[in-house]
């Protein structure tokens, strides 16, 4: 009988307990049954085995004198003794050689005409077992002589052998009263076991029955659903359990109900198109601004595909960048067009996510789409503002930079054009001096002085303003400064011109830069060739030179003397072109020179201020930004590399 077990599952919980119950109790019943029969067949079997082997050994006890004497009639008695037992049906007296005496009965085995295999045996044994006897031999010995008048001790002395066949006729007959007693009562139990379980089993599965009903109601959608709480514990659990179950279904049910409603409403709100697919490619639902951009109704786009409702070189590439989506899954983003419900093609962005089914498989997809067209065309008309901006940008340029060679070609022709007169004064006046000397008079010749200083003033003046003009357009080198090293370099330049002044320097470290090197270097030669300057007066004159600290995006650098100083209130002008605190008379200058080291440090990216106090010194202050500051590490390392 071939068991479905698919159709077992189909069966109600009450049908498939019966069955099982039934089942096992069968199977019970005839497993105890062939377990009581095979512990009684073996009990039976010892019990006839042992019968046996004592007719065996009986016979042989009796058959020593018929063997002794080799006389068949002395045998005769226990023979008939052997045969008169239920299941014996052949009996052989034999001499030790094999050759029969005596023997009676049917032959229900093989006739064995051999001697004793092992004469050394005492007892009887279970020669051969067949399906139907067994065949048993006993040795048939002579008596000893135990008599003290014996001269020689007499042994045991193998005489012959007896061999009785008995038939398991009743074993056989014995299992079969055994097997089907115990399975007659094996089967009265079990069908009142039965009917006591089936019994139980009603009353178990009726609320079992009903519980399930009430589930199948309530899959059905009908309201006010309830399941009945009682019966067994188990059951009452249960029902119990079903019911708050079933309580937190509907108010998830309607919490997704709000939650959709909230979602049609959030989309429907959104002012771009939103549209959804399936796995399939088929639209399944979009908003009202998809509804308003391309016209479409439900039944124009519900279970459609691009290819339904869109121009075919379109469909294709949406087609395709689905599928692209649905294989790689995640976000995707690409641009494209699109035909609105004016038939205009229109540029779009399209923004696409997958979403995930019940089984958490790709679902299908969601798309919006951004208009981009206004976008597009405000950026095509920018970029040929750019373009006439860039083209402005090269003319003008152009312009500047003949205006730069003009300005040269003006600085050259004014360092040209105003030193050769300044050469002439400077010239003719010395000349004037050697041949007048004697006969100028003190007063004149303080006049002949000053026009010669004034013209070499003026020469200066004309160096410094050509420096600063070059200053705001030559191009900057960055590269490494070493500004401890560049400080000591300017010292000992300037040191050379300051012969016999009593001046003490005091330099800290100072940091390696990124900068122009020899703008720097006009930098620090204004900076300390200034306090040089304003502390010709003092017996001794302090210098110092250091790195101020700062916040994390500058590096500061100061130069302090304690020489004349200046007011406070007129720091705002020390900066400026010509701007001066002091007359010439009593500290020589242009005022330019400040002016310049303004515009260095600002070129680089930084800043200069000053303090200071009449008679009590100044310090100048320039920044560097943090990101041109070289730690000592990084200098090593550059300079290692270089070497």
């Amino acid at each position: 009988m071939h068991f479905d077990s698919v159709s077992f599952r189909d069966k109600a919980f009450k049908q498939q307990l019966n069955v099982a119950v039934t089942v096992g109790v069968i199977f019970f019943a005839v497993a105890s049954s062939l377990l009581t029969s095979w512990q009684g067949s073996h009990q039976i079997r010892i019990t006839l085995l042992d019968q046996g082997e004592r007719i065996a050994e009986n016979l042989a006890n009796q058959s020593r004198l018929a063997l002794l004497y080799a006389s068949a009639e002395n045998a005769n008695e226990a023979v008939k003794t052997a045969l008169s037992f239920p299941d014996v049906t052949r009996v052989e007296i034999r001499h030790a050689s094999g050759r029969p005496l005596v023997v009676r009965g049917k032959d229900v085995v093989e006739a064995n005409d051999a001697p004793l295999a092992d004469k050394a045996i005492r007892q009887a044994y279970l020669e051969t077992e067949t399906g139907d006897a067994w065949r048993f031999v006993a040795p048939v010995l002579s008596e000893g002589d135990d008599s003290p008048f014996a001269v020689v001790e007499r042994k045991e002395e193998l005489l012959g052998f007896v061999r009785v066949v008995q038939s398991k006729a009743t074993l056989s007959r014995m299992l079969t009263q055994i097997f089907l007693l115990n399975l007659v009562i094996s089967l009265v139990f079990a069908v009142a076991f039965l009917f006591v379980m089936r019994r139980l089993a009603n009353r178990l599965t009726q609320p079992i029955t009903e519980l399930s009903e009430t589930m199948s109601r309530a899959e059905r959608g009908e309201p006010n659903v309830h399941a009945d709480v009682s019966g067994p514990k188990d059951i009452r659990d249960m029902a119990a359990a079903f019911n708050s179950m079933l309580a937190a279904l509907q108010e998830r049910e309607q919490a997704l109900r709000e939650s959709m409603a909230f979602q049609d409403s959030l989309l429907n709100a959104m002012p771009i198109p939103v549209f959804y697919k399936d796995r399939n490619g088929r639209y399944v639902g979009f908003n009202k601004a998809y509804e308003a951009y391309f016209g479409a109704t439900i039944d124009q786009l519900i279970g459609k595909t691009a290819f339904d409702i869109s121009p075919r070189e379109l469909a294709e590439i949406y087609h395709a960048k689905d599928a692209e989506l649905f294989e790689s899954g995640g976000v995707q983003q690409y641009e494209s067009q699109v035909k609105n419900t004016h038939g205009e093609l229109r540029d779009v962005i399209f923004n696409k996510a997958v979403f995930a089914d019940s089984q958490g498989a790709i679902g299908g997809l969601i798309g919006a789409i951004l208009d981009i067209t206004d976008r597009k065309n405000a950026e095509e008309e920018i970029r040929k503002l750019n373009q006439e901006l860039e083209q402005r940008v090269v003319e003008r340029t152009a312009q500047l930079e003949l205006a730069n060679r003009e300005l040269e070609a003006f600085s050259y022709s004014i360092s040209h054009d105003l030193r050769a007169p300044l050469r002439h004064i400077d010239g003719f006046v010395r000349l004037l001096e050697e041949r007048t000397e004697a006969n100028l008079d003190e007063k004149s010749r303080h006049y002949m002085s000053t026009i010669s200083d004034s013209a070499r003033r003026m020469s200066t003046l004309i160096d410094d303003i050509l420096s600063f003009s070059r200053m705001g357009r030559r191009e900057m080198a960055d590269t490494l400064v070493d500004l401890g090293a560049l400080v000591q370099e300017v010292i000992r330049e300037l040191e050379a011109e300051t012969p016999g002044r009593a001046i003490e320097w005091r330099v800290a470290e100072l940091p390696v830069v990124v900068g122009d090197h020899a703008m720097l270097r006009v930098v620090l030669v204004n900076l300390i060739s200034n306090a040089l300057k304003f502390t010709r007066k003092c017996p001794q004159a302090e210098i110092g030179i250091g790195c101020q600290p700062g916040s994390d995006a500058e590096t500061i650098v100061f130069v302090r003397d304690n020489g004349a100083g200046f007011d406070m209130q007129y720091a705002n002008k020390l900066f400026g072109v010509f701007q001066r605190l002091h007359s010439s008379d009593e500290f020589e200058g242009t005022g330019i020179g400040l002016a310049i080291v303004k515009r260095i440090v600002e070129r680089h990216g930084g800043r200069v201020w000053a303090e200071g106090k009449v008679d009590g010194g100044a310090t100048f202050y320039f920044s560097l930004p943090r990101s041109s500051s070289v730690s000592p590490s990084y200098l090593a390392s550059t300079l290692t590399a270089t070497e």
